[in-house]
């Protein structure tokens, strides 16, 4: 079963990999998916350490959920959501920063 990643913008709420990143946003395991949501969120944090999750489109969680489409290889880029998954909690579907997140409603 593939897995589809949203990531969470701030400001902005749910939106496709596809608009943040050249991805379909579609994984072969859940694993992967965990690994390029992660992947998406981290990559903010390097490029703005102290003030991430404080601006309009900062990305600072993900979701997977099963699909049908077909999953691509995850990006040359990717992390291993082993190495990070203490910096997210979770709720429902979903994987958020400790202490950057504003909840959609």
């Amino acid at each position: 079963m593939a897995f589809k990643v949203f990531v969470f913008a701030q400001g902005k709420g749910w939106i496709p990999v596809s608009d943040v990143l050249n991805h379909n946003g579609v994984a072969a395991s859940e694993d992967e998916a965990l690994s390029l949501g992660c992947t998406l969120v981290m990559s903010g944090i390097v490029e703005n350490m102290r003030t991430h999750g404080a601006k309009t489109g900062d990305i600072v969680g993900f979701k997977i959920l099963p699909t049908e489409d077909l999953p691509q290889p995850l990006p040359k880029q990717a992390r291993s959501w082993l190495d990070f998954k203490h910096l997210f909690f979770k709720r429902g579907s979903s994987y958020f920063l400790y202490k950057t997140w504003s909840w959609p409603d």
